[in-house]
């Protein structure tokens, strides 16, 4: 009761729907963590915290909406989550949830898998997570080969390949730093404590890796009409062909030890 003798509740609500993780909503996000002490603990995001860990790994601080983008449009459900796997793109993250269903589903660890639309997104996202305090490991791309790619453009002038791919070598070296790696531009094909990557992408390392699965994604594209690169490709296809390279154990393996 308050001091007046009136009768006084107080509601709590708590809840898991990502209608609730908005951009609008960021800076007022807190995560409740039960300690087995039974004490309860609230973590927030800081954005001037996220803007200088950014800064600190080599990338422009002033990053304004974002950062309250990158968490409305990638991180709604990964905010709920006990650990978070980041991926560039949509058949990375096809391809990790169909092998993880193989064994047990990531969603029984508690393990959210976050796509992040390209590389650029991958920093701010792994940022946002480490203020939440959130363990987080991060798949991308190396693009080791993108330069030869750029080479048969037409459309590309040698100045604008040379300054992309000067760009994208930067940002491999700014996500090795903030995965707690030493910085290397173009990183080798491996699977690390917090982060992996392949060589080039995706769809160019899986033909030396997993020849099968390259094969496989061809004939469920076909079968079902779609295209081979697809997310639906390599989801079927890697349901239908046999163990799993080591690379892929072994990342599925480094995601799982995330989770106390």
């Amino acid at each position: 009761a308050d001091e007046a003798g009136h009768r006084t509740v107080q509601i709590a609500y708590s809840t898991h729907s990502a209608h609730f993780v908005q951009r609008t909503l960021f800076e007022s996000l807190r995560l409740f963590r039960r300690g087995e002490d039974a004490s309860t603990r609230s973590t927030a995001a800081d954005p001037a915290a996220v803007a200088q860990a950014l800064t600190e790994a080599g990338m422009d601080g002033e990053l304004g909406d974002q950062v309250r983008n990158t968490l409305a449009v990638t991180l709604q459900e990964a905010v709920f989550a006990r650990a978070v796997l980041l991926c560039e793109g949509k058949t990375d993250a096809a391809l990790l949830e169909a092998l993880a269903e193989r064994d047990r589903g990531f969603e029984r660890d508690g393990i959210a898998v976050a796509v992040c639309w390209g590389k650029s997104i991958l920093p701010i996202a792994l940022a946002i997570l480490k203020q939440l305090d959130i363990p987080t490991f991060v798949l991308f791309d190396a693009d080791a080969g993108l330069d030869e790619r750029l080479v048969g453009k037409t459309s590309v002038t040698e100045d604008s390949r040379k300054a992309q791919v000067a760009s994208v070598g930067r940002t491999n070296a700014r996500l090795m730093v903030l995965c707690g790696e030493a910085a290397d531009e173009w990183p080798q094909r491996n699977v690390r404590s917090s982060c992996a990557n392949f060589r080039d992408n995706l769809e160019a390392d899986i033909k030396e890796l997993w020849p099968e699965l390259d094969a496989g994604r061809t004939a469920v594209a076909r079968d079902l009409g779609i295209k081979p690169k697809s997310e639906e490709a390599y989801r079927q296809a890697a349901a239908r062909c046999g163990p799993p390279p080591d690379f892929f154990s072994s990342l599925l393996a480094a995601v799982r030890s995330l989770v106390p």
